[in-house]
C-alpha cells in the first residue's frame, strides 16, 4: 500500500478507478479480509507484470470440499468446467496489454459497482423506513 501511495498509483491500481482494489488491500492489511488474490494483484502490479487468462481452462478447481479457508462444502458439479481439448504449447511471445480489453473490463467493473451501490442505497432506504 505504501508503494502504491508513494508512487501515486492508487487510481491505476483501482483499474482506472473502476474497482475498489485499494480498499480491499487496506482491509487485507487491517486483517478485515484474508485474500491471497489482492496480495497477488498488488505484487504483480508493482512488478509491472501482466496476467494471462486462457480462453479455455487448463485446470479443474477441486477446492470446494469444505477443507479450504474460504470454501464451504458445495456441489462440486457447479464448479466443473470444460478443460481445453488441445495440448497447450508454450512458446516465447511478446506480452502486450490489450488496451481495448482493459477498457471493456473497466466499463464492466464500473457497471457492476453502480449496480451494487444502487442495491445498497435501496436496502438503506428500506431499513430506515
Amino acid at each position: 500500500m505504501e508503494q502504491l501511495e508513494k508512487q501515486n498509483l492508487t487510481h491505476e491500481f483501482n483499474f482506472s478507478g473502476s474497482y475498489p482494489y485499494v480498499r480491499m488491500l487496506k482491509d487485507q492489511i487491517k486483517k478485515k479480509n484474508n485474500s491471497w488474490a489482492i496480495r497477488w494483484y498488488a505484487s504483480a502490479f508493482l512488478a509491472n507484470r501482466l496476467t494471462l487468462y486462457p480462453g479455455s481452462s487448463l485446470v479443474q478447481n477441486i477446492g470446494h470440499d469444505g477443507s479450504g479457508v474460504h470454501s464451504l462444502k458445495s456441489n462440486q458439479n457447479e464448479y466443473l468446467v470444460r478443460l481445453s481439448p488441445r495440448k497447450i504449447l508454450l512458446e516465447k511471445i511478446e506480452l502486450v496489454e490489450n488496451i481495448t480489453a482493459r477498457k471493456i473490463i473497466a466499463r464492466f467493473h464500473k457497471r457492476q459497482q453502480s449496480i451494487v451501490n444502487a442495491v445498497i442505497r435501496k436496502i438503506k432506504m428500506f431499513v430506515h423506513l
